[in-house]
């Protein structure tokens, strides 16, 4: 399987120090063997030449807006109207999911509280909890190395 992911922007200095950048923090996340990631970094006009080959992509975050008229913004837009066209799986991760909203007729604005950045306590039901990407993932009931 051929996954694409298509790295919106660039992680902080700290995470990317830690984890590497959006690209490679996905696939250490969701990859599994045999399977083939390539990155895409959009957000510098590199999409992909054709969507055929593909079995799925991933939007990652960015501190862009769904709404922007950039026009990277706005390809990124046409380019998940072709995804969602094909069939194809897509998995938008904050900016992209709401690229992915905003593409598809949903109503994407500015949160009138400003942007909400950090960590965040969730619990996973039994899907999660069995999900093989998340093996190993930090829990609130335990730090993570080097908190």
């Amino acid at each position: 399987m051929r996954f694409s992911i298509l790295k919106a922007g660039t992680a902080t200095r700290a995470t990317r120090e830690r984890r590497g950048d959006f690209d490679a923090l996905f696939v250490d996340l969701l990859a599994q063997e045999g399977q083939q990631w390539d990155s895409h970094d959009v957000e510098q006009g590199q999409f992909p030449s054709s969507l055929d080959g593909y079995d799925g992509f991933v939007i990652t975050g960015s501190p862009a807006s769904a709404y922007d008229e950039e026009p990277w913004v706005r390809q990124l837009l046409e380019t998940v109207r072709e995804i969602h066209r094909a069939g194809r799986p897509l998995l938008g991760i904050c900016f992209g999911l709401q690229v992915v909203a905003q593409a598809l007729g949903g109503k994407v604005e500015p949160n009138p509280a400003g942007w909400e950045v950090g960590l965040t306590a969730i619990t996973l039901n039994e899907a999660g909890r069995g999900f093989s990407g998340l093996q190993g993932a930090p829990r609130p009931d335990r730090k993570s190395v080097g908190e």
